[in-house]
This record gives C-alpha cells, structure tokens and sequence, in this order.
C-alpha cells in the first residue's frame, strides 16, 4: 500500500477515535419524559379487588395559540395488561362520558370533533368493572396508554406523543 494511503487512514482512524473520546467524556444525560403536556391520563385507584370499578380520566388541552382543529387519539392496553388477561383477568368497559357531549364509546378514545381554542380542554371517562372471578394477586395490573395525534393553524402545525393511566393492581381480597 503507498505510503500516502496509510497515512490517510491513520488520520482518518485517529480522527474517529478523537470523535469517539470527545463523545465518551460528555456528562450523561437525564431520560425525557415523553409524556406530552397536552395532554394527561390517570386512572382514580392504584388498586383494587375484582369486582370494583375505575376510572380512567383523559384530558386534552389546546397550549397553542391558535385553535385545534384534529384530534386523532387511540386508547390500548398496555403489554403487561395483555399478559395478565392472558393470566385470567378480566374486565369490562361500563360507561364512558365526554364534557362536551360528544359520542362516547366505552374503551374506545373519544372523537373531538370541535374546534378547541387556546387554552381550553377536553375531558372523558371511561369506567371499567373488574370481574369478580378475575385472577389477582402478584404481579397482575391494569394500564391503558393513549397515542394522540393532533393539528393546528389550518394543519401548519402537528404534534404526537403518548402518555399512559399508570397501573392499577388487582388486590385478592382478603
């Protein structure tokens, strides 16, 4: 190999090893949370026994300056909820209400078909019942995430993000 290749592949190895000691002496940095400011879900208990119920609260809230005109959200089971019906948990949706008098479906995301302007909000409960013969105990636990999608400014401006209920145990009781 010429002497003038070697050369320019130890100045490009020493370069990238240079790139890669400078990136290793960076301070670490703290995790995100990518739950979005626009928009919050909570569930009303962190535990409880077959047979009660929860509430599941969303709320929407414009923080542009100019009126949302799309919402697009979806509302899932997380995995470890899918795992424990697998398990023998079970559960059923019994109501759903939206603040503005809109088509609720229980267990399904609310559809916000009118404008929101800046600064105002949505919210929706969905009530689900714990059936009485569920398995509990352990490890077994409910959640529910959202994906909400939604546009401003004649569809200029977009933004997406998830945010989840958190999780309610289901206690045996005892």
């Amino acid at each position: 190999m010429p002497r003038t290749k070697l050369r320019g592949l130890r100045l490009t190895a020493f370069f990238f090893l240079l790139i890669g000691l400078v990136g290793l002496s960076q301070p670490a940095r703290a995790a995100t949370s990518t739950v979005p400011s626009y928009f919050a879900m909570s569930a009303d208990r962190t535990s409880a026994h077959p047979g009660e119920s929860v509430t599941v609260t969303m709320t929407f809230t414009n923080n542009q300056t100019t009126d949302v005109q799309f919402v697009f959200q979806s509302f899932q089971q997380t995995y470890e909820t899918m795992t424990a019906v697998s398990a023998g948990l079970t559960y059923s949706w019994t109501g759903c209400t939206d603040d503005q008098g809109n088509a609720c479906t229980p267990g399904v995301a609310p559809g916000f078909t009118a404008l929101i302007h800046p600064g105002e909000a949505r919210t929706a409960t969905l009530t689900y019942r714990i059936g009485a013969d569920s398995n509990c105990g352990g490890p077994i636990k409910l959640g529910f995430y959202s994906y909400v999608y939604y546009e401003w400014a004649g569809g200029a401006g977009t933004e997406d993000g998830l945010s989840y209920t958190g999780d309610t145990f289901v206690n045996c009781t005892t």
